[in-house]
């Protein structure tokens, strides 16, 4: 999965595919010239030791096929080969990237990654013709300020993405080290073609609630820490459809090292059933839940759909409010404790809208899959759960 997403840009010019690319060069042909594949790089000032593959360089252009591709005002590497067959990328610089190709046209402002560790089959160009997943044991500190994109008349903005501190695999030992990271995202706005006949219903959606684009923030925030035979996480997340509405989850949650090792493992391209349900099982049975609790602020998606409802349905938000909440109380009459404690919370949120909260909070610390079997009925999910439904 992870190199199906590196591979999607064509160039190669973001994030890990640029370093592999970097480092799979040609010769010198002269000594401000080197070749990158089928691709010349010519460059105006600083220094780039092509043996060693590490540089500063400036005003940098890119040539495939004899045509510019890709141009930089400041390009930086530094690195240094580890035991065990792995890299770390101590430092990775991109100033001012612009590139074009096709019908596509994108500009950076800045990009950088810095003590991100991998192994260094990741750096043969031949290993990008594999079906192989790279290793990337620590993603190090990312960052992207500035970045603007024009695909087929759409618009892509990104103000800032910033990622942490992530390892993502045990490296030097047989357990993923404790450690706490996250990741910021500001401003990623997505304006689709205003022209495209298959996006104008999307555009006329957009109109009815006061929107031009689609504008998400994001954040979390995750703990991680070696319990025994367990990796324990913290996480605290954020997610805001600006104008629309906002997303808060925060978890508490346990998973047996074993279970996670298998998990990391597990091909999901892989279609036998029985090899998902084993995975799934094996999940369920090494997975434990302290506390889940998911908050959902409205900001006008609520009020949309209910208007929505009201022009199709020819009833007002409080009509269509009663039916579904009388729809509920069928499903659950032979339930009582749910209808009472459920119910009310689900009516002020569907009339009034604001802010809804679910919660779980488990009573007694076993894996999930032994939980589920104690579940005979709603009543029982709702205890044995300890789930917990509030406006």
């Amino acid at each position: 999965m992870i190199k199906t997403i590196i591979q999607t840009t064509r160039l190669g010019l973001s994030g890990f595919a640029f370093v592999a690319v970097l480092f799979s060069y040609s010769s010198v042909q002269a000594s401000n010239q080197f070749e990158l594949g089928n691709m010349d790089v010519m460059y105006d000032g600083g220094v780039f030791d092509v043996d060693r593959f590490t540089g500063d360089i400036t005003s940098v252009r890119i040539y495939e096929d004899g045509n510019p591709v890709a141009f930089m005002d400041r390009f930086a590497i530094r690195h240094r080969k580890r035991a065990g067959g792995v890299v770390q990328l101590e430092q990775l610089l991109i100033e001012g990237l612009r590139i074009r190709d096709d019908d596509v046209a994108m500009a950076v402002d800045r990009i950088s990654i810095e003590d991100s560790v991998f192994e260094d089959d990741l750096l043969e160009l031949e290993f990008w013709d594999t079906n192989e997943e790279p290793d990337i044991y620590f993603l190090g500190e990312i960052a992207v300020d500035n970045l603007r994109m024009t695909i087929e008349g759409s618009d892509i903005a990104l103000d800032q993405l910033i990622i942490d501190n992530f390892p993502l695999m045990p490296f030097q030992s047989d357990n993923i080290p404790d450690y706490e990271g996250g990741f910021v995202l500001k401003g990623l706005v997505f304006d689709l073609n205003p022209n495209d006949p298959e996006l104008r219903e999307f555009h006329q959606m957009l109109s009815q609630m006061g929107l031009k684009d689609i504008t998400i923030n994001a954040n979390a925030i995750t703990n991680h820490r070696n319990k025994g035979d367990r990796y324990h996480q913290k996480t605290s997340s954020n997610l805001e459809l600006v104008g629309l509405g906002e997303l808060e989850v925060y978890s508490d949650v346990e998973i047996l090292k074993t279970t996670f090792n298998m998990v990391d493992q597990f091909d999901f391209e892989n279609d036998d059933p029985t090899q998902s349900l084993m995975m799934l099982s094996s999940l369920g049975g090494g997975l434990f839940i302290n506390y889940i609790e998911v908050m959902y602020q409205d900001q006008g998606l609520m009020g949309f759909a209910m208007n929505a409802a009201e022009q199709s349905m020819f009833m007002n938000r409080n009509e269509i409010s009663d039916m579904v909440l009388d729809l509920m109380t069928i499903q659950f009459m032979a339930y009582p404790d749910i209808t009472s404690s459920l119910l009310p919370p689900l009516e002020r949120f569907l009339k009034r809208g604001g802010k809804i909260v679910v919660s779980v909070e488990p009573k007694s610390s076993l894996p999930v899959i032994s939980l589920f079997a104690q579940i005979q009925t709603p009543e029982d999910a709702i205890r044995v759960f300890g789930f917990d439904l509030r406006n």
